[in-house]
């Protein structure tokens, strides 16, 4: 089924790349703030996270240890 998680990307560089596809291998289509907000929409082997920014506009593949999970989204 299709289920949405927030999570927040915490990287010391101060950003995160979103890739075309799960791993380093693919395009870089994006980045992310560290801090900045996602909605995850699935997982692909627990090391990449399918996700889209709040906006929809950026939709890609982000890396799992880059991504801290909320239990309790704010909104």
């Amino acid at each position: 089924g299709a289920w949405k998680e927030v999570a927040m990307v915490k990287d010391e560089d101060g950003y995160t790349n979103v890739r075309k596809g799960p791993g380093t291998k693919y395009a870089i289509v994006g980045r992310v703030r560290d801090g900045g907000y996602i909605l995850i929409s699935g997982g692909y082997e627990d090391k990449w996270y399918k996700i889209y920014t709040q906006t929809g506009k950026l939709r890609g593949y982000i890396s799992a240890n880059k991504v801290m999970r909320m239990e309790s989204p704010s909104f």
